[in-house]
């Protein structure tokens, strides 16, 4: 029997890196029989996935629209985790499918890490009048794919862009596409490479500078949470039940959620406040409460309306359909919740390797 071709995008990225070391030792008998590739930048990341029995694949970047389409013109499936915002790639590696679904006649199948800034409201600037409050199930992806729809017709925001790029492909081509929408992520990647994601680091990081942590206004909005680890296995477990020919949702019903648990932003800042504290980075565990334009001064995240998506907005999602596959996450909620002293760490040591240095007071 013929062996399915995977080919796996960021790999030595947070989310990527993760998902690759959980393949890599998975309990599947369906995934232990992929041959698995990966695109990656610099012949030092080549060899270095060659050691991992990697086939790595060279290219220069997410323009590299020619090799990255003949790349995925050469597998059966592939799991695209490197930038949901770069609608690009995106484009590049569907063509190649397309171009493989019309030479063998055979199935070929897109997984797409996209986020939950995707479907978040906007409290503050008020761009979507008609948002779907509420929780947001993967088990309805119509309502999900319509308000996406909405919301985009209002905004054009690029990560959402490229999620319905991805439906009207499948719809046009055939290819079987999954979209994964996750929330903030957290916990330490496993990968070699970069080991955290960007929105509680990245409010660290302004802690630190600024001697206190904060939240802009008075943190209502509520969002989901996810371990990197656990995404990773989210991923696998849909992978596997791909593989194994289960009936997986796919495009414009292939529309999922990641999650395993909810708070509030002034949890977040409290919880950064705390941690900081107690590892002497911060000298109060006051958190301070600053408008959207000082949190746009503060972080280097485009524009008001990104902040405000990152930062501020609530999208409350349930993940209906990767626990009907059978999914456990391994971190419970309350993880979450006492995960700020070593992801604190985490950031000073990362921040210290790539001389970025927190300063400790």
């Amino acid at each position: 029997m013929a062996r399915t071709s995977v080919l796996l995008t960021g790999a030595t990225g947070y989310v990527g890196g993760t998902t690759l070391v959980v393949l890599q030792s998975t309990k599947f008998d369906s995934i232990k029989n992929v041959d698995l590739s990966v695109l990656v930048r610099g012949e030092d990341k080549a060899k270095a996935m060659e050691a991992k029995g990697v086939k790595p694949i060279l290219f220069e970047g997410f323009d590299d629209h020619e090799t990255i389409k003949k790349a995925a013109s050469e597998h059966d499936l592939v799991l695209h985790t490197a930038s949901g915002f770069h609608t690009g790639i995106a484009k590049s590696l569907l063509e190649g499918l397309a171009e493989r679904k019309a030479k063998t006649g055979k199935d070929v199948y897109y997984m797409h890490v996209s986020g939950t800034s995707n479907v978040s409201d906007s409290p503050i600037n008020g761009l979507y009048p008609k948002y779907s409050h509420g929780v947001w199930h993967d088990s309805d992806p119509l309502h999900t794919l319509e308000n996406m729809k909405y919301m985009n017709e209002i905004f054009p925001y690029p990560q959402r862009n490229t999620d319905l790029l991805v439906v009207r492909t499948s719809q046009e081509t055939g290819i079987k596409t999954h979209i994964f929408i996750c929330p903030m992520l957290y916990g330490e990647g496993l990968g070699d490479y970069h080991k955290l994601t960007h929105q509680i680091p990245d409010m660290m990081r302004r802690a630190a500078k600024d001697g206190y942590a904060w939240i802009v206004g008075k943190g209502e909005g509520r969002k989901n949470h996810i371990h990197i680890v656990d995404l990773a296995q989210l991923y696998e477990t849909f992978l596997a039940a791909i593989l194994e020919g289960k009936d997986v949702p796919y495009g414009e019903k292939g529309i999922f959620f990641a999650e395993n648990g909810e708070h509030s932003w002034k949890e977040v800042g409290e919880g950064i406040a705390k941690a900081g504290v107690e590892l002497g980075i911060l000298k109060t565990d006051e958190v301070k409460s600053i408008t959207l334009e000082e949190a746009n001064e503060r972080l280097d995240w485009y524009d008001k309306i990104w902040v405000e998506s990152g930062f501020v907005s609530s999208s409350r999602t349930k993940a209906d359909v990767a626990r009907s596959l059978g999914w456990v996450p391994g971190h419970s909620s309350e993880d979450f919740y006492t995960h700020f002293v070593p992801e604190w760490k985490v950031v000073i040591r990362e921040d210290e390797k790539w001389n970025r240095r927190i300063r400790v007071l």
